[in-house]
């Protein structure tokens, strides 16, 4: 929770971060019911919207953009390999990463005004829209980590990946299961984005291992957000 989101909860090793990481759907369980706060709010629809995003990038901290940005300028090089690594770890953002979040913040503002529309006529159904794009979003790392080559480098992501393919999802179930628990209940129909979800995180996963022969932290904050934002719209316009 440190890591991953912006609650003063003090520090912690990363070593420690990694051998919890398959706890990770409870970390995107805290994050969906902190922001849907929000729906409890009776403001204007622009504002909810604008405040939605908002809200999303402070608590997380904003840890996913970055990979998001990143990852899009890979996309749209068409490169591979050895030329690939160089445009992900350009500290430059190219126009296509640069496109990639003005589409993350259309995609997002549309779905706020969506979802206090939703919440205006069926709460229940809302809450458990949100609360399990940000339970998939969390889960998609671990599965797209879990899934993809390690990087080959000392970097950030390297332990994470080890820790999601030592335990697999035999180890991650269970918390999978506990944090899908309360969308569930509360619209059990929401329980068909899981395997769209896990789908869409094994196509990332196996995308950037052709790309970059290995998935890192970009390539996990680049599926957390596709994602959140993919399972939340879905859920959305299908209700």
């Amino acid at each position: 929770m440190a890591l991953l989101t912006s609650l003063p909860l003090g520090g912690g090793s990363l070593e420690g971060a990694a051998r919890a990481f398959r706890y990770v759907p409870l970390v995107g369980l805290l994050e969906g019911a902190l922001v849907s706060l929000l729906l409890f709010l009776r403001l204007p629809p622009e504002l909810f919207a604008f405040l939605f995003l908002l809200s999303h990038v402070l608590i997380t901290g904003g840890i996913h953009l970055d990979g998001l940005a990143d990852y899009s300028d890979v996309l749209g090089s068409r490169r591979r390999g050895e030329a690939a690594l160089a445009v992900l770890k350009d500290p430059r953002k190219g126009a296509f990463g640069i496109a990639g979040i003005v589409l993350w913040a259309a995609a997002g503002f549309s779905s706020g005004l969506l979802l206090q529309e939703l919440f205006s006529r069926r709460p229940s159904v809302a809450l458990s829209a949100l609360l399990m794009s940000y339970v998939l979003a969390a889960e998609s790392m671990y599965v797209t980590l879990m899934y993809s080559k390690e990087e080959p480098y000392e970097g950030m992501a390297k332990a994470f990946s080890a820790e999601a393919k030592r335990g697999g999802l035999r180890a991650n179930l269970l918390p999978l299961a506990a944090a899908v628990a309360l969308p569930a209940l509360l619209f059990p129909l929401i329980l068909l984005l899981v395997p769209t979800a896990l789908l869409l995180s094994i196509l990332i996963a196996k995308d950037a291992e052709d790309r970059l022969g290995f998935a890192n932290g970009d390539v996990a904050g680049f599926a957390y957000e596709l994602v959140r934002l993919s399972c939340l719209l879905l859920a959305l316009l299908l209700v």
